[in-house]
């Protein structure tokens, strides 16, 4: 048998799948890739994992995957797993946010409404709600979808249900004065 008139149907029904499930808002909260020890495809940004959330704080050299969420013109959408690592796993969750998408994110149409220019001044936990503290360049004319792809991307990790928002170290009408949970954004994921 011929391998090479196989593989190009094959890649095109993992892509297909792999948009499929995009469109499909088939990822959910605590869903994670499995850590591929070879080369990333196209397959790996659908695949979910069973490994359980990443805590908030970790031992020095621990290491977690997260998925940030990011933007599409349907709606959020998780992006390629990324490294992240203790003990703060908070501030390395946000870094990787603030990071933006991926090329892999990009190739499949995921964006943020996060400006590069975004400075986190602080990120703290009280109880189950992550308090962070965004400099001014966070708001633009519609802030919503950055502070969804916020409470969804901190919300994976274990222990946190809310996140509220401070510009420069003040409640902002913008960003929404009390915390925010998943069904609190106006922003949703892709369905």
């Amino acid at each position: 048998m011929n391998r090479r008139r196989i593989a190009p149907p094959v890649a095109v029904l993992a892509l297909l799948a792999v948009l499929a499930g995009g469109c499909a808002g088939g990822e959910r909260a605590g869903d994670q890739p499995e850590v591929s020890t070879t080369t990333t495809t196209t397959t790996d940004i659908a695949t979910p994992s069973t490994a359980p959330p990443p805590p908030v704080a970790a031992p020095e050299g621990a290491t977690f995957t997260i998925r940030p969420w990011f933007v599409t013109g349907a709606g959020l959408v998780q992006g390629e797993e990324r490294l992240v690592q203790g003990p703060d796993v908070l501030a390395s969750t946000l870094e990787q946010l603030l990071a933006g998408p991926t090329d892999t994110d990009r190739f499949f149409g995921l964006g943020s409404g996060i400006s590069s220019r975004v400075r986190l001044r602080s990120a703290t936990v009280d109880g189950d709600t992550v308090v962070v503290d965004f400099d001014r360049a966070f708001e633009t004319a519609d802030t919503q979808p950055q502070v969804a792809q916020v409470v969804w991307t901190l919300t994976e990790l274990r222990g946190v249900a809310r996140v509220k928002f401070l510009i420069d170290g003040e409640d902002n009408g913008a960003t929404g004065v009390r915390p925010m949970g998943r069904s609190d954004t106006r922003v949703q994921p892709a369905s």
